[in-house]
């Protein structure tokens, strides 16, 4: 009894730490409705963004990754295919900024799962 007590407990103590900067193959459950952001503030440093992108498991039985959509400067939308893996390129390089110019980087994302940034020194966050 004490032993599945003990393996109960430590059981829900990995499940409560474990999260998707960690471990990017976890499947989260989540509703696949509701959408949450993750901004992202600094300046240009003439390197592109790399993502990390977990796999949420909607109600529907669908397994998909996290990440609905990326807006770049409250203009660049991204395509679905541009980030439809488990990790994806911002490819900032592609829209011309200078060294310097003010980047924002909006990834909305299914609550349960949060992209991850891989290379935050890519550009200086505010």
């Amino acid at each position: 009894m004490k032993f599945a007590l003990l393996a109960l407990v430590i059981y829900l103590s990995y499940e409560a730490v474990t999260d998707v900067s960690t471990n990017p193959k976890i499947v989260y459950d989540c509703d696949c409705v509701t959408t949450y952001e993750k901004v992202y503030e600094g300046s240009f440093q003439n390197k592109n963004q790399y993502m990390q992108n977990p796999y949420v498991n909607c109600s529907d039985s669908v397994t998909r990754f996290a990440t609905a959509s990326v807006t770049i400067n409250d203009t660049i939308k991204m395509h679905f295919e541009d980030f439809n893996s488990s990790a994806f390129e911002i490819p900032l390089m592609d829209y011309h900024f200078k060294v310097g110019d003010p980047v924002r980087i909006v990834v909305k994302h299914y609550g349960c799962g949060i992209p991850k940034m891989l290379n935050p020194e890519v550009y200086k966050l505010k």
